[in-house]
């Protein structure tokens, strides 16, 4: 804990006010994180993964940085996992409007090494998050427990290339789990890199082409759920006045003897 405030990180537990409440609806949410940056970015309710390969194209690299972009120009925090490729596009295309990376060793680790600009520019502007202890290396098992974090704070998780042995699809796994929505970038079928992407569409993930394409399912789903509550409202008033009517008619009318 020490090490961790002299590095000008913060230690949050699940019971402060601080914790996102969203990470705290899974059901092996960490009980501990560490946060090193903007500690703002946690209360925002409106945070959109995203995640694809470490060795992205130059079209889904330029394809990440875009929706990132306007993601946050629509009022969203953009959550990923601080890796090459297509998480590093997504922070970089959202680092002025809120960009949360969450990665899988101690906070001081910067890895991949490549990223430390990256890093130091989410440390000033953005928000950086870490379940393990501080000074901890990751290893190959810390990186899908890292990934149930980055789908964990979102409403909703777009994988912009992915092949089937991408690590993109366990985080998407993790998300239909949670109860997220996911959303997956098509590619051509004669292309491996999108082999994972255009199978997860086939299970059922929503076909992404632009930001609106997650914007438009959220105002769906709020509706849906309104007209949801509004029709429970109205069974439950018809039931109460029927019960009232029934009540009325018995007090009301003597049997005749």
């Amino acid at each position: 804990m020490e090490d961790s405030q002299k590095y000008g990180a913060k230690i949050v537990y699940y019971k402060e006010n601080i914790y996102p409440e969203s990470l705290k609806q899974i059901h092996d949410f960490p009980p501990i994180i560490t946060i090193l940056g903007n500690k703002e970015l946690l209360l925002s309710e409106n945070k959109i993964s995203i995640v694809g390969s470490r060795n992205s194209s130059i079209n889904s690299s330029r394809f990440s940085y875009k929706i990132a972009k306007e993601f946050g120009e629509s009022g969203f925090s953009v959550v990923s996992g601080l890796a090459r490729g297509v998480d590093a596009q997504a922070h970089m295309g959202s680092i002025d409007s809120g960009t949360i990376g969450v990665i899988a060793g101690g906070i001081d680790n910067i890895y991949p090494l490549e990223n430390k600009k990256l890093y130091e520019y989410m440390r000033e502007r953005g928000l950086i998050i870490s379940e393990n202890a501080f000074g901890v290396v990751p290893q190959a098992k810390n990186f899908p427990q890292r990934n149930r974090i980055v789908s964990g704070l979102s409403k909703a998780l777009v994988v912009v290339e992915a092949s089937l042995k991408s690590g993109s699809l366990i985080t998407a796994n993790f998300a239909l789990e949670q109860g997220r929505e996911v959303f997956s970038v098509p590619g051509f079928p004669m292309d491996p890199r999108y082999s994972g992407t255009n199978a997860l569409i086939k299970q059922g993930a929503y076909l992404f082409e632009r930001s609106d394409d997650v914007l438009n399912v959220q105002k769906m789903k709020e509706i849906l759920y309104k007209r949801i509550c509004l029709r429970i409202n109205v069974v439950t008033i018809l039931i109460k006045l029927d019960l009232l009517r029934k009540f009325l008619r018995k007090i009301l009318i003597k049997p005749r003897n």
